[in-house]
């Protein structure tokens, strides 16, 4: 009994270090990704119902499917990443009343759990920030 007790401890034991120090998976690297990543043009802000959001301007769309009017694509943290928005996005972002406009590279993530009716919210990590301007009162 104790030896095969020693047989799966071994095993975990050798795994737990691994884990305990893989590296953060970013957004345009990260392997859950659930397609290309692509440029879109818009603005970031705080939105008081789902978090922080990326609003599109007019023309601007993921690759293969238009949006309607209003909606947003969702920012989040990719799996197994802490990040959610690029650090020059984050500090110009006042979550009360500045919303950031620009160049956003976005990458699909997998769809997480909300309220909100499935398929109709776009997941998205933001890989990168350019042209960067903040706005206001959205």
């Amino acid at each position: 009994m104790l030896r095969a007790l020693t047989f799966w401890l071994i095993p975990g034991f050798i795994m737990l270090p691994y884990n305990a120090f893989a590296g953060d998976a970013g957004c345009k690297g990260n392997p859950a990704l659930t397609g290309p990543c692509y440029v879109v043009w818009g603005e970031v802000g705080l939105s008081a119902d789902v978090g922080l959001v990326l609003g599109l301007d007019p023309g601007s769309h993921p690759p293969g499917r238009q949006l309607r009017p209003g909606q947003s694509l969702i920012i989040r943290s990719a799996p197994n990443s802490e990040k959610d928005i690029p650090r020059n996005v984050g500090d110009l972002i006042d979550p009360l009343t500045t919303w950031v406009h620009g160049r956003y590279e976005v990458c699909p993530i997998p769809a997480a759990p909300t309220q909100f009716v499935p398929g109709e919210l776009i997941f998205v990590c933001i890989e990168s920030g350019s042209h960067l301007k903040k706005t206001s009162d959205n």
